[in-house]
């Protein structure tokens, strides 16, 4: 009977554990794909010399040199927008 009781507990735990994990899924996926409303949202990816924009999550406290890296956002050559609910590079 104790090896029941164990096995009842872990069955118990897991499914807690599975519970947990799909409620902070939901709560942290964004509803029909949607990243975006403004581009507000919208920023660089944190990177030197970043290519692509993402969704305003938290700050980018990289340190980057000062240059101007052709097909880079670097000196304004992009912008980032949200485009049908995704954020996108406007390039120029």
């Amino acid at each position: 009977m104790k090896g029941l009781s164990k096995l009842v507990k872990a069955i118990l735990a897991v499914i807690v554990i599975v519970a947990i994990a799909g409620v902070v899924f939901l709560f942290y996926r964004s509803p029909s794909g949607v990243e975006c409303k403004s581009d507000t949202d919208c920023t660089y990816n944190c990177s030197c010399h970043p290519t692509s924009c993402v969704v305003k999550t938290t700050t980018c406290d990289k340190i980057c040199d000062m240059s101007c890296q052709p097909g880079t956002l670097d000196c304004n050559q992009g912008s980032c927008i949200c485009v049908n609910g995704k954020c996108s590079v406007r390039w120029g």
